[in-house]
């Protein structure tokens, strides 16, 4: 490979990465171990001017910040007895490493799509994997956010899929790298001082992370919380805060639901009788998306409620001035929040009988089960895809007073997300209801017909619904 690669920075501790944090990786043979690792794995060599070969582990700092040549040399391993075949991927990636706090030999990453070369019929494109984690879910409600979905790294629980809401969209445009990367610093930074916040993150990452943002400090007034992460715990559903009456909601998929035609929300409307919320910006009139009562005609006028509200910081976006935090910056939070990723479900949706109990009892009503994104040329990432969000975005009241149809992607990893414990189910506006159960109970007004399919049932249908939606 002819290319630059940028070095990694030294750790918190002034130590060098180790070779295997400075280049590529490549992997061969797709057999899942858990975090969706393979069982051939090689670091790159770096090639010098003159020809000559240094292993990536005996290279000097110098060599390998002036290289621009790398070797991978392949061979078979002795301890699995399985040859080089044609047909077989072989790929490779580079990742994304933004703490300093990471010390040699443990590297927290941020994964986008990868580089895939068919051994027998040389590099491909549009080449996804459709074993897309160690469960082998591939059918097709397995692509819940569309091609912005990312794998299950884990299958047995532990800090990998605790961090399950935060990755990057997997088909991530080039163009928004830098930006996503600015726009998460921000949303972890405290506007009161100005540190850094990371509120959970393995081995020394939750210590002396990322430095801080001294620009920041200072601008919060009268806030609920200083930092976005710390209302929305690890981008999932949050604590009910002071001054408030509905839980912070989960923060990924968002620029996807932004993306939902409006004429495919007001038809939705007339079809089951829900409220779309208009919301004025500007002298215009829009479809209201966001928060628990669809107040927010896109992701950028959720920032700028949330950071006028919710802490007392100004932006230029119309009503939420006078303008404290600058634009750019605003746009950086934008990028972010709309291209966090949408998990895979946990298993194949489709071969679950839960799948036509939903449909049978009538939730997929208000809970739309697949539609088609638009198109928006400042991120191809969210154009044009097929998802399953599980939402309509409209006003219902279920007998409590009217609130938007709450996304259902994700519900399931919700509770061990929070705390690590998947029983411990945050649902509902105010967060009250702990079980699918309990949500069924308070499906009452408009959807009082749903609920009484649901309890009809029998016990065995009951839990086919309830698996169906902890697989989500």
């Amino acid at each position: 490979m002819n290319s630059a690669i940028p070095i990694a920075m030294t750790d918190v501790f002034g130590n060098e990465k180790s070779c295997n944090q400075q280049t590529p990786n490549w992997r061969y043979h797709k057999i899942y171990g858990d975090e969706t690792n393979f069982y051939y794995g090689y670091v790159m060599d770096v090639v010098l001017s003159d020809g000559s070969v240094v292993p990536a582990c005996q290279a000097s700092r110098d060599q390998r910040a002036t290289a621009t040549t790398w070797r991978a040399v392949m061979q078979r391993w002795p301890h699995i007895n399985r040859p080089f075949e044609a047909g077989e991927q072989i790929e490779f990636e580079t990742t994304i490493s933004f703490d300093r706090a990471q010390t040699t030999g443990d590297n927290v990453n941020y994964y986008g799509q990868t580089f895939r070369y068919v051994l027998g019929q040389g590099l491909t494109v549009n080449n996804r994997d459709g074993a897309v984690g160690p469960l082998n879910v591939n059918d097709s409600f397995a692509q819940l956010g569309g091609n912005t979905t990312v794998p299950q790294l884990s299958a047995s629980g532990g800090a990998q899929q605790r961090l399950s809401f935060m990755q990057h969209a997997y088909n991530l445009d080039r163009a928004n790298v830098q930006a996503w990367l600015d726009g998460r610093r921000l949303i972890h930074t405290n506007f009161t001082t100005g540190e850094h916040v990371e509120e959970f993150l393995p081995g020394p990452q939750a210590i002396n992370g990322n430095l801080p943002f001294p620009e920041m400090a200072g601008l919060t007034n009268n806030p609920i919380q200083p930092s976005c992460t710390q209302c929305h715990t690890l981008n999932g559903v949050g604590d009910m805060q002071e001054r408030q009456d509905v839980v912070p909601p989960k923060m990924f998929g968002l620029g996807l639901l932004e993306n939902i035609p409006q004429q495919t929300i007001e038809q939705w409307a007339e079809e089951n009788g829900g409220t779309v919320n208009y919301v004025t910006v500007e002298g215009q009139q829009y479809v209201g998306r966001f928060g628990w009562r669809a107040e927010t005609m896109s992701v950028e006028h959720q920032i700028a409620k949330a950071l006028h509200d919710d802490m007392g910081i100004g932006t230029s976006f119309e009503g939420f001035g006078p303008m404290d935090l600058a634009d750019n910056h605003v746009q950086d939070m934008v990028v972010y929040t709309k291209l966090v990723a949408v998990p895979i479900p946990r298993q194949n949706l489709t071969s679950m009988p839960g799948h036509s109990r939903f449909q049978e009892f009538g939730c997929n009503t208000c809970h739309k089960m697949t539609v088609q994104t638009g198109t928006d040329s400042d991120f191809p990432e969210l154009s044009n895809q097929t998802i399953h969000p599980y939402t309509d975005l409209l006003l219902h009241d279920l007998g409590e007073g009217a609130f938007r149809t709450a996304p259902l992607w994700g519900v399931g990893l919700g509770g061990y997300v929070k705390s690590g414990n998947t029983e411990a189910l945050t649902l509902m506006h105010d967060g009250q209801a702990s079980s699918i159960d309990a949500v069924m109970q308070r499906h009452g007004g408009d959807a009082q017909t749903q609920s009484a399919n649901y309890f009809n049932a029998s016990q065995q249908a009951r839990n086919e619904l309830e698996d169906y939606l902890m697989a989500l």
